[in-house]
């Protein structure tokens, strides 16, 4: 798992070099039924999604009815959007370099938010993949903008407040940053950290410029663009006075479409209490509940379990990001998969013994709970398999078999 750039005063920038992975495998070709292992009930089930979110399990690990019908919220977001009688709605994706993806170089594409984009649009439901939030755990400006072939630019920026995504773009100088949506687009929403005294800003499309400003009260700042021209010419942001400008992201889409969201928020290398932070308005865990996702996916763990976390402060952790979540949506909780032969991603004895505290949680806050570790048959199938590229880290083929048991539960199916 990585570092990240992180701003650590108004004028200083700390680029922390990145650890070195581990060396990658070989992957087989996976193909066949994507069928997926949920723990609902206190075992192991391979079966269709649908059948298998009817009832979760207490702290007990005794099967209780589950309160309501799975996903209420969320599922009244999807068919008022499917109904044409809302706007945009959105899945927030919160988690770790397995959420992002690693290694970060050209990711985007293989990125499990990603995937269920696409996989979603190939079930008739719009979605909004047009998008990108923070610099994601990235050691160096140049591996932020390396991970989505949309963004080039930023010369001269670097990592500023942590917010959505990670470190946000930071800039104190007038260079401009490009973001190139995949399809045409005439809206756009910018998401910035706001403070007193913040840069004033501009957004450029073709011909088209917006002045705009970071200038405020502290929060998650948000500042939504209406381009005349419906096309996918780059968009490009830049910081044109006043004080520091931390960008954190943007969402392009096409206007005619109401869709869904695809929000990547995942950031290499931490751990669960950097997403539950709650120390300023922009901080992850506020921004989160400012953003107000209908749907969000927690995946997180793997680094509190390899880093020597307590269980006690990572349920603590989960549960302030569930949270948050919950004031606008519904919540699936994630418990995350590890290969490899040695102690990767906590023991097993260890991770044995959090597993059914995090299921617990989930069920107590009414979450959805998806076992990805049982997918693949454990750390002994995830390894021989050859689904991992790494101990920690999913390879594409793992990522989107993954991404087919996160739509599955989406969808009810």
């Amino acid at each position: 798992m990585r570092n990240l750039l992180m701003r650590v005063s108004a004028f200083a920038l700390a680029l922390v070099a990145a650890a070195t992975p581990v060396a990658a495998q070989t992957v087989t070709t996976v193909n066949g039924d994507e069928s997926v292992r949920v723990i609902q009930n206190g075992s192991t089930k391979s079966a269709p999604i649908g059948s298998l979110v009817a009832t979760l399990s207490n702290a007990s690990g005794v099967p209780t009815p589950y309160a309501g019908a799975a996903l209420p919220k969320w599922r009244k977001a999807l068919n008022s959007l499917r109904a044409g009688v809302s706007g945009n709605i959105r899945i927030a994706f919160v988690g770790d370099s397995k959420t992002r993806f690693f290694p970060l170089a050209g990711a985007a594409p293989k990125s499990k938010p990603r995937r269920v984009g696409e996989l979603l649009a190939n079930a008739g439901v719009p979605t909004i993949t047009d998008t990108i939030f923070g610099a994601g755990g990235a050691g160096t400006m140049a591996e932020a903008v390396s991970y989505d072939p949309k963004l080039s630019g930023f010369s001269g920026w670097g990592g500023g407040n942590i917010s959505l995504g990670g470190a946000a773009y930071y800039s104190g100088g007038t260079t401009a940053g490009t973001f190139t949506p995949a399809k045409a687009v005439d809206r756009a929403s910018f998401y910035f950290v706001q403070t007193p005294g913040a840069a004033t800003f501009t957004v450029t499309k073709g011909p088209e410029t917006f002045n705009l400003t970071s200038n405020g009260t502290a929060a998650l700042g948000k500042a939504d663009v209406t381009f005349t021209t419906k096309d996918n010419s780059p968009i490009s942001i830049a910081r044109t006075g006043g004080g520091n400008f931390n960008f954190v992201g943007l969402v392009a889409w096409d206007s005619a479409t109401p869709a869904v969201e695809i929000a990547n928020f995942g950031v290499a290398g931490v751990q669960s209490g950097f997403q539950a932070d709650t120390a300023n308005a922009w901080s992850p865990a506020n921004a989160l509940a400012t953003y107000a996702p209908s749907l969000t996916v927690i995946n997180l763990g793997t680094n509190d379990l390899n880093q020597g976390q307590t269980l006690a402060t990572f349920l603590a952790n989960e549960s302030t990001i569930i949270d948050k979540a919950q004031l606008s949506g519904d919540v699936i909780v994630i418990w995350p998969a590890v290969a490899g032969t040695t102690a990767g991603g906590g023991t097993d004895a260890t991770r044995a013994a959090w597993k059914p505290q995090l299921r617990a949680l989930a069920a107590s806050k009414g979450a959805l709970f998806l076992d990805e570790e049982a997918m693949f048959g454990g750390r002994v199938g995830a390894q021989s398999g050859g689904w991992f590229s790494d101990d920690l880290h999913e390879a594409a083929p793992a990522a989107f078999a993954e991404a087919s048991a996160m739509t599955r539960l989406i969808l009810g199916q």
